[in-house]
């Protein structure tokens, strides 16, 4: 028997567990402790996931893809704010669950964008 889980519960669990990691403000350090966490749960984590197009017709990556069971999630990690190429990226491609995290300063927490399931402002060393 094969468990699914469902898209709510995996959001609410990547919530906890990125609410109780800090990171250093470096994409590659963050990007590294962030899919460190996420193989502690023993989900599959693919770093930079190639993908056919990054919103200007050339081929890109997502920074991070996660296959909890029965879910496909793509996570870009941003500087201050979510940019085109990754809100392209995630939203033009075959996710279960869109994930933009933010390693800046940003006087929100959280933020909407249509077709993206969380944007969230990672804790910073």
């Amino acid at each position: 028997m094969v468990l699914v889980m469902k898209k709510e519960a995996f959001l609410k669990k990547f919530i906890e567990i990125i609410d109780s990691i800090t990171v250093r403000d470096h994409s590659g350090f963050a990007q590294d402790k962030i899919e460190n966490e996420l193989k502690k749960q023993n989900w599959l984590v693919v770093r930079e996931h190639k993908v056919p197009d990054r919103g200007d017709g050339k081929r890109g990556r997502v920074d991070l893809m996660v296959l909890p069971p029965g879910l496909r999630v793509g996570i870009e990690i941003d500087n201050w704010v979510p940019i085109k190429k990754s809100i392209f990226k995630l939203k033009n491609n075959d996710f279960d669950v869109r994930i933009i995290l933010l390693r800046g300063t940003c006087e929100h927490t959280y933020m909407e964008i249509e077709g993206i399931d969380l944007v969230k402002v990672l804790n910073v060393e």
